[in-house]
């Protein structure tokens, strides 16, 4: 069966999830579908029409491809916290779920007793790590949130102010969470598994902070009462400034970087489909032009989804941009996150031999190496993919291309 039948009949149904849903697949699903806005500068807000997957296939499903409500979501805590007690074997006054039998889950523990330790140099030092899908820590800590949106381009890691920590003076209490960050959505889920507790926030109006994360401070702090008392909305304030800057820094970088005298080559040379980490494809188009003096334009599609589709145009020497320099436009196009500009540039390879595209380099992570896409020229099998990656590489390490300058700002 595919992911999401399975998803359906082994999860969310035993778990009466039923508005819980993956990418669209809501057939006799009792669904009231909250769309993702962002606001704009006129006051207005503008629907996110774009989607990064398909619904059947691709792998962004597990980590972007579902949608849920905040009571299904507790639903599901609960039967994370009630499977975690019967594996503790801890006796409670209370089960979460009346009968093991209707709870699918298993083995909580090991998911959460295997983890990559993250460190976090705020004074109080407690544990912290990121485990099978969640992080883990204890309070009090700077790392409440780790994972949001508000932490997004936060150089000087204003987290650590002991201003934003919460519950400095209360009891120690471990946590496991997650917060998520997608095409307009936020969320945050946080358990308390010694106080079976939960706390699940969902919002669809991603802009420039985590409003999500910042209603679950302010729950927090009340349910447990935590002391002294702090400020939750001045961490919302701050990360709404440094998206703002980042965002400015980012086309300042571009421009920078921009030479389009340095492009040859005609639109045939780069037009085809290009695989990347053997499993995504994107695809790119010829385009008609608005332009009377220009006959062909191009254009990128990711993943065969038209609605991705970005249109292109000359960077630099054998580069492409599909990068919208309007903050606004990067919004609407569920381009949440984005800060570093080469995000968005495809930098061709071409083949010394022949002098054939071979490929393109692409950093689609803003803290990753470059990978190399291949571009598959007449159904390529999977064996002549691997020679192009044999002969240039799969990733680009520690390599700058040659119109790369420092900044004064970095």
């Amino acid at each position: 069966m595919s992911f999401s039948e399975f998803l359906q009949k082994r999860i969310f149904q035993p778990l009466r999830m039923f508005q819980t849903n993956i990418m669209g697949n809501g057939s006799g699903i009792d669904l009231n579908i909250a769309h993702p806005y962002v606001r704009l500068s006129d006051g207005t807000w503008s629907k996110i029409e774009n989607c990064p997957t398909s619904r059947e296939h691709g792998p962004f499903l597990a980590s972007m491809g579902m949608s849920s409500s905040v009571n299904d979501m507790l639903s599901f805590m609960a039967a994370v916290m009630n499977q975690y007690d019967e594996e503790r074997e801890v006796d409670v006054p209370q089960r979460l779920i009346k009968a093991r039998s209707t709870n699918p889950l298993y083995q909580i523990g090991p998911m959460w007793n295997y983890w990559w330790t993250r460190p976090v140099n705020d004074g109080f030092e407690n544990d912290t790590a990121y485990t099978l899908g969640w992080h883990r820590t204890t309070m009090p800590t700077a790392a409440l949130g780790i994972g949001s949106y508000n932490r997004h381009a936060d150089v000087e890691k204003s987290y650590l102010d002991a201003k934003t920590i919460l519950g400095k003076d209360s009891e120690k209490r471990t946590l496991y969470g997650y917060n998520g960050i997608v095409n307009g959505f936020v969320a945050t889920a946080y358990i308390f598994p010694e106080a079976r507790t939960a706390i699940v926030t969902l919002s669809n109006a991603a802009n420039a902070g985590d409003a999500g994360e910042t209603a679950s401070r302010i729950m927090l702090q009340a349910l447990f009462r935590l002391k002294p008392r702090v400020s939750t909305l001045q961490p919302l304030r701050d990360a709404r400034d440094r998206c703002l800057r980042a965002h400015e820094t980012m086309v300042a970088d571009w421009q920078h970087g921009r030479d389009t005298a340095r492009f040859i080559g005609a639109s045939k040379d780069f037009i085809g489909t290009y695989v990347g980490l053997n499993t995504i494809r994107i695809s790119i188009l010829a385009i008609e032009s608005d332009d009377a003096n220009e006959s062909i334009r191009l254009s990128v599609v990711f993943g065969d989804n038209p609605a991705s589709k970005c249109a292109l145009e000359p960077y630099n020497a054998d580069m492409l941009s599909f990068l919208p320099l309007s903050r606004e436009a990067l919004l609407s196009r569920g381009m949440l996150a984005w800060t570093n500009y080469k995000m968005g540039i495809f930098d061709l390879v071409r083949d010394e031999e022949d002098v054939e595209v071979a490929g393109s380099w692409w950093q689609w992570e803003p803290y990753d190496y470059p990978s190399l896409w291949v571009r598959d020229q007449a159904g390529m099998g999977p064996q002549q993919i691997q020679e192009v990656l044999d002969k240039f590489g799969q990733f680009r390490v520690g390599e700058t291309t040659d119109f790369e300058k420092p900044m004064a700002h970095e």
